[in-house]
This record gives structure tokens, C-alpha cells and sequence, in this order.
């Protein structure tokens, strides 16, 4: 029997008739002979209420109590949900982010998943029940409840679905991905599949319907998610790995946001560095900064304008100001009537004529482009924010998204073809494309507009990448139970001695993510004896055992793997660097 994780967001269980409503639709899918583990939100809109009470309290709450206030609402609706499915004659158990495993930073209201401990989950799911995991929380290495932001149901349910081997749905108010925001564009058409590339851009870029973290870790772990209603029976739309990743240069959907701020230094000294000293105390503080565009303002002085969320922009402020006054710049102007329009689609950086017509459309409509930035996939505009509405309907029109598309594979097959990444450097946490970097800039004239230098600078959502990592006290890791760290990509394995291996979770040779199979029975070599407990390619069949050695299967060498370092009984990880895995001490052999 297959493990499926389902996530219901907010609104699908905003009230106890609609809680009803999910049990029963997960009561009828566990009928069908699937497992059954559910990441539920809070119920409608209890997380803005809780904020609100808070600071009906204090003007400043504490992060740390903010997490443990907040989460209380996920708690709610998965306790409600158990009531729900008993009352079916369900069996079901309710657990907190905590009691389900999952392991993250201690940056409150807005942290990283760093582990999923998966024990109790499966041990539950394998004693017949339904699993209810309150979303959006963790625990963190001092066993402090943490949050982990926007999105943070989506990206529980994603991170749990790789840690199970299950499939992943996330069922919301809307049936699908559509090709824009049906309330702007009553004709836009709902698509059914998209890749997780252009997926990930329309979610960085406005596209509420799914978080970007989720999409990111789906694409990390080639895991299908479908994304259908929790109110109707309708087809949603599977996002996935594509068939051949062939450049298929058209449009796929136009996403709007905003929730955008800009912010302008002006008469910055151009010198060597000043975009690091900029930018490095933003990252420090956890503030994402996307579009930024540098132009010339007088001889040896430029203008930097970025841009940031509207709810971080009174953070970002008194950060700006006091580099103005360290490198000797003059003023800084913000402007929080803005807004974002992009359109989104495979190939259409390298095509001709998507920019053009994006440009001359929004000149016909009367709209003036302040900034421009671009990904491969992806061109996207700030325009004044009481325009957003009608740029989003002239480039729908434009790029004539209601018609359907010739020549895109949908519906059931689509399950059928989602197949495993060809070897290749891994893209997924390096490149703008999935970490929301801005991209080359473009100079550009617009129908008789002056020429304008635009200089984009790619920096981080956030802190830098970590290269070495704390994972925390070494006793807390059980001999040979390996633990999935997915930001990063590898398991941690306890060996029988008491040391550690980070083995790399990508097949070295077909670039699969190699998951743990604690109850695949398999022939040890070593002993003829049949052993549980194996990594296991699911796609092509290689299989590895705790010390990442090939004993099965065409493996051309053993797991790569990051090397450990035990300090004061704390385990550190440095990520900076891969090590080639083991050689073959055997040549491959069937059972």
C-alpha cells in the first residue's frame, strides 16, 4: 500500500463542517488501500487573529513565544480532524511538528527545516491509523517550538512526503494552477501539469496557490505534488519533473504580487565591495531581497534600488540608513506602492520577441515599467501598484493563455512519464531559478523611452548557504538509524563505532535521490544472510548499505559523502565539499 501525504490548507478546514468534509475524504481514500498521513493548517484565519491578540498585548512579542502562541493553531485543527475521522470509525492519531519529527533551526517565525525524523510517523502508519501532523512547527535542537513561515503547511507535507517515500496533494480553495489569478481574469484556464521550474517562479512571483519552498524540495526530490480543491472532485494540476526537459518556448501563466516594497540609496560610492556591504547586513537580519537594479547618478556615484516585501520593509529601513551613513551615500527613499507582474515559461529568455511584446504591451496599456529583472524562465516588471490588475489581463490577452496548448502532455500519463533527473550537477539550491536571485539585468529602450543602464546583482534570499553545519549533540543520533537532512541533502548514519557518515543522497550514477528503506529485506553479501534496512535507488535498483558500499545493482562507485566532524560530543558536517564515495569492491551481482 502506497503512502500518500496530503495537506489541507486554512480554509479547506476553517469550520467543523468542513473538517468533516476532509475526514471523510480522507476515510474514503484510505478505503482505496492508501496510508493515509494528513499536514493540516490552522482554521481559516486563526494564525492573523493570534497576531492580532498578541499585539493587543505587547507592540513587541518575543519571537520565541510568538512560535509557541502561533502554533497552537495547527495543533487545533489536527485534533479536531482526529474527533472527525473516530467518529467515522477511522482509526487516526493526532501529532504536533515536534512528536512527528521534524527537526529545524532556532530562526523563530521564520526557520529551515533541517532534519525529518520519520520513526513515530511510520511506526503509526504501519499500525493501520491516519496520521495527522499539525503543519508549520518544529522542534529545534533546544527543544524549542520554532515556526517556519509563510507556506510553512505546504513545506511540512513536501518534507514529509520525501521522508516516507509517499506521494504528495495539496488540497486548497482553488482546483489547480491556473493561468492567472481568476479573480483578475475571469477567462484565465486552469493547466493540467506544469514543471517545477515554472511552477517555482509563478510561487516566488505572486502565485499564492503554493509555497516556493515546497516546490523547491519537491523538485530536490523528484516528487510529483498534485494540487487540487478539498471542495470538489475536480482534476488539479500535478506539478512535476517533466518528460524531456526540451524548451518548449511559450508562456505558460502570468503571476502577480503585491506584497512589494522598493528601497533607493542614493549617491552610493562605486567601488569594489559596496554591493556586499550593502546586502550582507540584510542577509544577516533574514531579509529577502529580490529585484535590484544599479544606474549611473553622477561621476563616481551610483543609485542601488532593490526591492522587498511590504512586511519587511520596516526592518529593512533602519538597516539601509546606518550602511548609508558607514559607506557615506546620501539619501534613502522607499516607495510601497508598487507591485510585480511576470510571465513565466519555459524557454522564453531564449526566444525571440517574449520581451518585446511584453514591453510593447504594457506601453500600449498605458503602463510605465520602473525596474525589469529575468531568469531563464521568467521576465518580470515593477509597475505602479493600482496597475498590477490591468497589466495582468492586457499580458494574459497577449500571450493568448486562454486558448489550450498543442503539444503538452497532461491528465493520467503524466504519472507515468515523471522520471528520474538526468546525472548532472544538482541546480536545485545554487542557481536564481530556485533560490528567487535575481537575474541578469537588461538594457533596454521602450517605444521611445530613454535608455536606462540596469545592473542586477544576484544575492541570496536570506543568509548565505552554510557550509558547515551543527546538527547538534551526538547522542541524539541512534546507531544505525540513518537521519534525512533535506535542506542539504544527506543522511546521517550512526555507525556500530560511534562515528559519523553524511552520505551525499543523489545516486552517483543517474543523479536519483536514494532514499532509506528500513523494511526492504535484501541478501547481505557480507553474511548470506537475509538484512532489513537498506538505501535503495527506487529507480533503477542500486542499493547501498549504512556505509553508503554498493551490493547491488550497476553502481559505478559507493555514495559520495560530506566529511564529519565530532567536537565536544557535537556533530558538524561540512557541506562545502563532496568525497567520492567508495570503490567497487565486487563486481555487481543479482540476488
Amino acid at each position: 500500500m502506497a503512502i500518500v501525504v496530503q495537506k489541507y490548507g486554512g480554509s479547506s478546514v476553517a469550520s467543523a463542517e468542513r473538517i468533516r468534509n476532509v475526514a471523510q475524504r480522507i476515510a474514503r481514500r484510505q478505503a482505496q488501500g492508501d496510508r493515509v498521513v494528513a499536514v493540516v493548517s490552522a482554521m481559516g484565519d486563526t494564525t492573523d487573529g493570534l497576531i492580532a491578540l498578541a499585539h493587543q498585548i505587547t507592540d513587541s512579542p518575543e519571537p520565541r513565544e510568538m512560535d509557541v502562541l502561533l502554533s497552537t493553531g495547527e495543533t487545533v485543527s489536527s485534533a479536531l480532524l482526529v474527533m472527525a475521522l473516530h467518529a467515522l470509525g477511522v482509526e487516526a492519531i493526532s501529532l504536533s511538528g515536534a512528536q512527528a519529527g521534524m527537526r529545524t533551526s532556532s530562526v523563530h517565525r521564520n526557520a529551515r527545516i533541517l532534519a525529518i525524523e520519520p520513526k513515530r510517523v511510520q511506526e503509526e502508519v504501519d499500525r493501520g491509523r491516519v496520521v495527522i501532523v499539525a503543519g508549520f512547527q518544529g522542534l529545534t535542537e533546544g527543544e524549542d517550538v520554532a515556526t517556519i513561515g509563510r507556506g510553512g503547511s505546504d513545506t511540512t507535507a513536501v518534507a514529509f512526503a520525501a521522508a516516507l517515500h509517499g506521494a504528495s496533494e495539496i488540497y486548497t480553495d482553488v482546483e489547480g494552477v491556473y493561468t492567472a489569478d481568476p479573480r483578475i481574469v475571469p477567462e484565465a484556464r486552469k493547466l493540467k501539469e506544469i514543471i517545477y521550474e515554472e511552477m517555482l517562479e509563478m510561487a516566488a512571483k505572486g502565485a499564492r496557490v503554493m509555497a516556493p519552498r515546497a516546490v523547491e524540495l519537491g523538485s530536490v526530490y523528484s516528487i510529483p505534488i498534485l494540487v487540487a480543491s478539498s471542495f470538489s472532485e475536480a482534476p488539479g494540476t500535478l506539478i512535476h519533473g517533466g518528460i524531456e526537459m526540451e524548451q518548449f518556448n511559450r508562456v505558460r501563466g502570468i503571476a502577480h504580487d503585491l506584497d512589494v516594497a522598493k528601497i533607493t540609496l542614493r549617491a552610493v560610492p562605486d567601488r569594489p565591495g559596496i554591493a556586499a556591504t550593502v546586502f550582507e547586513p540584510l542577509a544577516n537580519a533574514h531579509l529577502s531581497v529580490d529585484v535590484i537594479v544599479q544606474n549611473a547618478s553622477a561621476e563616481g556615484l551610483t543609485d542601488l534600488t532593490f526591492t522587498v516585501s511590504k512586511g519587511d520593509l520596516g526592518r529593512a529601513v533602519p538597516i539601509v540608513e546606518q550602511v548609508a551613513r558607514q559607506i557615506s551615500a546620501g539619501s534613502v527613499a522607499t516607495d510601497d506602492r508598487i507591485g510585480k507582474v511576470s510571465i513565466v515559461g519555459t524557454g522564453i529568455q531564449s526566444a525571440p520577441g517574449f520581451a518585446s511584446r511584453m514591453f510593447r504591451t504594457l506601453f500600449d496599456a498605458g503602463i510605465n515599467i520602473d525596474m525589469i529583472s529575468t531568469s531563464e524562465i521568467r521576465i518580470t516588471c515593477v509597475i505602479a501598484e493600482d496597475k498590477v490588475a490591468d497589466a495582468v489581463r492586457a499580458l494574459h490577452k497577449a500571450f493568448e493563455l486562454e486558448k489550450a496548448e498543442p503539444g503538452r502532455a497532461g491528465g493520467a500519463g503524466l504519472r507515468r512519464n515523471v522520471r528520474c533527473p538526468a546525472p548532472g550537477p544538482d541546480r536545485s539550491r545554487k542557481t536564481q531559478l530556485l533560490v528567487g536571485l535575481a537575474s541578469l539585468g537588461l538594457a533596454l529602450a521602450i517605444a521611445g523611452a530613454s535608455l536606462a543602464l540596469f545592473l542586477t546583482f544576484a544575492w541570496p534570499s536570506g543568509a548565505e548557504p552554510r557550509t558547515r553545519l551543527h546538527l547538534g549533540s551526538a547522542d541524539r543520533f541512534v546507531i544505525g538509524e540513518p537521519i534525512y537532512f533535506p535542506e542539504d541533502q544527506f543522511w546521517l548514519v550512526r555507525q556500530e563505532d560511534g562515528s559519523f557518515l553524511a552520505l551525499y543522497a543523489k545516486d552517483p550514477n543517474r543523479g536519483c535521490t536514494v532514499p532509506w528503506r528500513s523494511t526492504f529485506s535484501f541478501t547481505d553479501p557480507a553474511t548470506g544472510q537475509d538484512k532489513k534496512g537498506w538505501f535503495r535507488n527506487p529507480c533503477h535498483g542500486q542499493t547501498y548499505d549504512l556505509q553508503g558500499r554498493c551490493v547491488f545493482g550497476p553502481c559505478v562507485r559507493g555514495l559520495d559523502r560530506y566529511e564529519t566532524e565530532v567536537v565536544n560530543s557535537h556533530v558538524w558536517v561540512e557541506t562545502g565539499r563532496l568525497v567520492q564515495g567508495p570503490p567497487l569492491d565486487r563486481p555487481f551481482h543479482a540476488r
